[in-house]
């Protein structure tokens, strides 16, 4: 039994957040609180494989410098995933 895409608790993190200066903090604290919760249930995750895809209608992207386990979760312009290709376009 697995959890539900967008389930708090997924370990596909499902995070939204808008343009504000604080959205950059907010996002890394809603990892620190995630990375609790692999610890304390005992999940180990490749941190190597993490990848961080921002999708928005703007032309420019902004570079956040996310971490998890002290490990940088690079950006990316597109991901595949479960076979299908996300890219930056929300269309």
């Amino acid at each position: 039994m697995g959890l539900h895409l967008g389930f708090h608790l997924c370990p596909f993190v499902n995070t939204f957040t808008v343009d504000i200066p604080y959205a950059d903090l907010a996002m890394q604290k809603q990892i620190t609180a995630l990375q609790i919760w692999y610890i304390q249930w005992r999940v180990q995750i490749n941190a190597a494989n993490s990848i961080n895809l921002i999708i928005t209608k703007k032309r420019t992207q902004p570079d956040r410098e996310l971490k998890i386990f002290n490990t940088n979760i690079p950006n990316v312009k597109s991901a595949k995933y479960l076979g299908l290709t996300l890219d930056r376009s929300p269309a």
